[in-house]
């Protein structure tokens, strides 16, 4: 257990870097239960503050399973909520639950008194956008085939998986560093 003095001498040690880091590992899931209660119609603040309440206990021991609660309450909470599956706040929400995955798993890899310099951030930011591409590329095709009202082709939809799943493969390999 630690004492007193111990968690001081953690808080005064941790960087402003982690400090935003921690912020918007917080924020992020807390805006996608408001995206979700905007897509619903229905918000809910006990729902957004205990989403808050996990994120910041994530935050505080990101190498925990907290994060793992978090998740699956934001998700449980759109499942719960939400019935279109072609509604642009699903982007607003996987874009949160993204960046409430990257900071956390950032926090998790580095010390509270460690500044993480550019050539950490940038190829971790570089993957983040790639994910983002595609994430956003698969709600489109989502949207394209909710839109098409025509009868189900499962080799279409099998092609169109494989082909944004091999886009992805590219985009990742070509992030990873050259020996």
């Amino acid at each position: 257990m630690s004492t007193a003095q111990e968690l001081l001498d953690e808080v005064r040690a941790t960087q402003g870097q982690r400090w935003m880091l921690a912020l918007a590992s917080v924020i992020a899931p807390a805006l996608g239960c408001v995206a979700i209660g905007a897509a619903s119609g229905q918000p809910s603040a006990a729902v957004t503050s205990l989403v808050a309440l996990l994120a910041f206990g994530s935050s505080l021991r990101p190498d925990s399973h907290v994060g793992a609660l978090v998740m699956v309450a934001v998700v449980w909470y759109w499942l719960a909520r939400v019935d279109d599956p072609a509604t642009a706040w699903s982007i607003a929400v996987a874009m949160s639950l993204l960046v409430f995955h990257t900071t956390t798993a950032l926090m998790a890899v580095t010390s509270r008194s460690g500044v993480l310099g550019r050539e950490i951030l940038g190829p971790w930011l570089w993957r983040t956008v790639v994910v983002a591409v595609g994430t956003i590329a698969t709600w489109a095709l989502v949207v394209v085939l909710d839109r098409r009202h025509a009868a189900g082709n499962a080799l279409l939809t099998l092609g169109a998986v494989v082909a944004l799943g091999g886009a992805t493969l590219v985009g990742r390999a070509r992030s990873m560093p050259r020996p």
